[in-house]
């Protein structure tokens, strides 16, 4: 995985997981692909209908903040490809990373697109650019054991494929 391109989808500041992934959701009441229809419903309706797989989320502040709950499971479910955000919770980075959802902290990408805009995400070159207006910005690229990660499909698949690799 090192291109990634898709429809931008805006958020604001202070998205908690629990928006993500709501209470009702969890603990075995129902399965990530009914659940995924909840996903972000109490700030934007429309967003688990609208969405195409490749999509997404750009973020403000502190994105993904609140419970440690995993809630990028249903973001991956929904189709989105890639979360960008001003700054991100650091346990939602890492859940994130773990089932195989890019995330890019970047202060000023909130204000680098609007919703709708392409934009390309280069993880290996750090850089995204939004198709729109042809600007681009630079981020620190990914180390190749994220990039390892994220092309296994999540920190667990690529530990059973080790492991097998090894026996």
């Amino acid at each position: 995985m090192n291109t990634i391109e898709g429809r931008a989808w805006l958020f604001g500041d202070n998205v908690s997981t629990e928006y993500m992934m709501p209470g009702f959701t969890m603990l075995g009441k129902m399965s990530d692909e009914k659940a995924k229809q909840y996903c972000m419903a109490a700030l934007r309706p429309e967003f688990a209908q609208g969405v195409k797989p490749g999509d997404i989320i750009i973020g403000g502040e502190n994105f993904g903040c609140g419970s440690s709950r995993i809630a990028s499971k249903l973001l991956l479910a929904l189709g989105i490809s890639c979360v960008l955000a001003d700054s991100v919770a650091g346990i939602f980075y890492r859940n994130s990373i773990s089932t195989g959802l890019p995330v890019i902290d970047l202060p000023g990408i909130s204000r680098f697109a609007r919703d709708g805009d392409v934009c390309s995400v280069r993880l290996m070159e750090g850089q995204i650019e939004n198709r729109r207006i042809g600007d681009m910005l630079k981020f620190p690229p990914f180390p190749a054991h994220i990039i390892a990660i994220l092309d296994a499909g999540g920190l667990v698949p690529l530990l059973k494929a080790e492991l097998a690799a090894a026996h």
